[in-house]
């Protein structure tokens, strides 16, 4: 049998022989880190390919929209192009106008079939994020910061504004 001494010192022992020499854990940290960059690596350049991609069908679906788009146009380019012919051709002035208020209409028709919708603007407050005040005019009749008149309308699309409305506001 042996004496707590000797007991001691055998733990010790087993102690100091499961512990890893510092060689080892360094050559053991040096493949982790290898392992983590390596792993780092690869997933920046699954994120660069998915960006790539992602880039790629979104170019390819904005085509395709806009393919559908300039295939609506072509009627409207078409019956403008008759609407000049026809200017040459008679001096009826009805005609012409009918025609022309047709064309206007089959574009609105576009334009609102792709969500295009025209801001309104005549007699509303004063909105910087819709309207583009060129003028301030002094109205007794309209409230401060009224919108009196459009100049050119403005055009939003799923919310996001296409183009402000040119306005004169009062003030």
């Amino acid at each position: 049998m042996s004496t707590p001494d000797e007991a001691a010192n055998a733990d010790d022992t087993t102690i100091q022989s499961e512990s890893p020499s510092p060689d080892a854990t360094v050559s053991d940290l040096e493949q982790q880190l290898a392992a983590a960059n390596d792993a780092r690596l690869r997933a920046l350049a699954e994120f660069q390919n998915y960006r790539r991609r992602t880039d790629e069908e979104r170019e390819s679906l904005k085509g395709f929209l806009l393919t559908g788009v300039m295939e609506s146009l072509l009627p409207i380019v078409d019956n403008f192009g008759r609407a000049v012919d026809s200017m040459n051709a008679s001096t009826d002035i009805d005609k012409l106008r009918d025609g022309i208020s047709g064309i206007h209409r089959e574009l609105a028709t576009v334009l609102e079939k792709y969500g295009v919708e025209q801001i309104v603007a005549d007699g509303a407050a004063f909105d910087p994020n819709l309207h583009n005040a060129v003028m301030r005019v002094e109205d007794t009749d309209a409230p401060a910061d009224t919108v009196v008149e459009v100049l050119q309308p403005g055009y939003t699309i799923g919310g996001r504004v296409l183009r402000p409305a040119l306005v004169k506001v009062s003030g």
